[in-house]
């Protein structure tokens, strides 16, 4: 199960927490919240510290998603280590 809440907005720059997991059931969700966001132009970061497991297609996500300019923050070591090898 996956949440996505809007944490903070300023101008030109917004905050998405994720909380859960992001597998193939919730990557179409994520990516499509995300894509709104880009669309219009704004700056966006993705607050993961509550993300507690990726499959291979949230990993897929996140590189196109960093490959657009989102910044991932708070990221736990198993997800960091999952988007290096991905980055290599």
């Amino acid at each position: 199960m996956l949440r996505i809440s809007d944490e903070q907005s300023a101008g030109n720059k917004r905050v998405v927490k994720l909380e859960g997991s992001v597998s193939a059931s919730s990557v179409a969700q994520v990516e499509f919240y995300c894509q709104q966001i880009l669309t219009e132009g704004i700056t966006l970061t993705i607050d993961m510290s509550d993300v507690s497991f990726l499959d291979r297609s949230g990993v897929d996500l996140f590189a196109r998603l960093l490959s657009h300019g989102v910044q991932l923050d708070n990221c736990s070591p198993f997800v960091s280590e999952l988007l290096k090898q991905v980055a290599s």
